[in-house]
């Protein structure tokens, strides 16, 4: 079992005992009214023994199992705190090895060398840290290396770098659009320095087009006006070019020099996109290798990303919440567990 199977399992068991947290906070405000209800008693039992109205033995006998109630009961919310408190210590540990095997991953390694079928490993990193996970994942690496200027160089590490070249072999495991647009952006960069297409010129010729129908700021260009094809394939997924339908219907001219497959570009492409008209146009131009930009086919999906990511951050927040109000009552619980004690002790 390699380290990926151990962080599965892993987080497997975290989960099977976050599960139990609900009844461990239920269990927690039963111990709280069991309490009250007792020192109530309690105290109604000293009223009578201090004003001498009933000072028969079975009254002492009485406060006395009300007493080792009492104990027994703020032990057993000593040992729910404290066992909480484990969980919290055991899922922070676990994160923070879970984020530095997937830094140390992408960083110096490579999915072809990695021992295992590269969808099989895929669908594991999947398992482990979400499709959107890996989809935002990046990580900057200070390169401590000698220069002639004393400077340091800063590298970013995103997925695509550990996957660079096998995205066909992956893609088909993904169903989350940023990650779709990532790996396609990964491939677009793979290929044009490891194939004969030429990545650049497609997206220069879509580019131009573009322009002439007024859809301006979608690639990054360079000072000379052309495409700057790096930078715009690092930031692919946030830049408008990965919007338009047209950009997909230009690569679809071009697919038996990129060696690729109609329905493999399909599994690139967000499917909100695929209707009926966009599917026969983009066979079309699959078959007669021609098309003219269309403004039709000007496709903006960031509204419905924007959405999606605002109720992400929604649900991050009252997750968030939801523990910050649970870690309160933890606290509060071990606070009046102290004080409860002292005021029997001094009784």
């Amino acid at each position: 079992m390699g380290k990926i199977d151990d962080l599965i399992a892993r987080k497997n068991d975290i989960s099977s005992n976050n599960n139990t947290i609900e009844q461990k906070i239920s269990r927690y405000y039963e111990i709280k009214r069991e309490l009250d209800m007792l020192e109530k008693d309690l105290d109604k039992i000293y009223d009578e023994i201090d004003y001498f109205i009933n000072t028969e033995d079975y009254q002492f006998e009485k406060a006395g199992k009300i007493k080792d109630n009492i104990e027994k009961l703020k032990k057993e919310l000593e040992e729910l705190c404290n066992s909480y408190k484990r969980q919290v210590t055991e899922l922070d540990e676990f994160d923070y090895e879970k984020d530095k095997y997937l830094k140390n991953l992408v960083s110096t390694e490579h999915i072809s060398t990695i021992g295992e079928e590269p969808d099989s490993f895929f669908e594991k990193l999947i398992e482990l840290y979400g499709e959107e996970g890996l989809a935002h994942f990046y990580y900057t690496d200070n390169r401590d290396e000698e220069n002639d200027d004393n400077t340091n160089y800063y590298y970013t590490y995103q997925i695509s770098n550990f996957v660079s070249g096998y995205e066909d072999k992956i893609i088909g495991l993904v169903s989350d659009t940023t990650l779709k647009e990532k790996l396609l952006a990964s491939k677009l960069e793979f290929m044009s320095w490891d194939s004969s297409a030429d990545i650049f010129q497609y997206i220069q010729e879509y580019a131009d087009a573009a322009s002439e129908h007024g859809h301006k700021n979608i690639v990054y260009f360079n000072e000379y006006g052309e495409v700057d094809l790096e930078p715009t394939l690092a930031d692919f997924s946030i830049l408008r070019i990965s919007e338009d339908k047209n950009f997909y219907l230009y690569l679809a001219k071009h697919l038996d020099e990129m060696q690729l497959p109609v329905e493999t570009l399909l599994d690139y492409i967000d499917p909100d996109m695929i209707d009926e008209e966009f599917g026969t146009v983009l066979a079309d131009v699959n078959n007669t290798k021609k098309y003219e930009y269309q403004d039709k086919f000007f496709y903006s999906s960031k509204t419905q990303k924007n959405r999606a990511l605002i109720e992400g951050l929604e649900r991050k927040e009252e997750e968030l919440s939801s523990l910050e109000d649970e870690n309160r009552t933890i606290s509060e619980a071990l606070k009046d567990q102290q004080e409860t004690g002292k005021d029997i002790g001094e009784e």
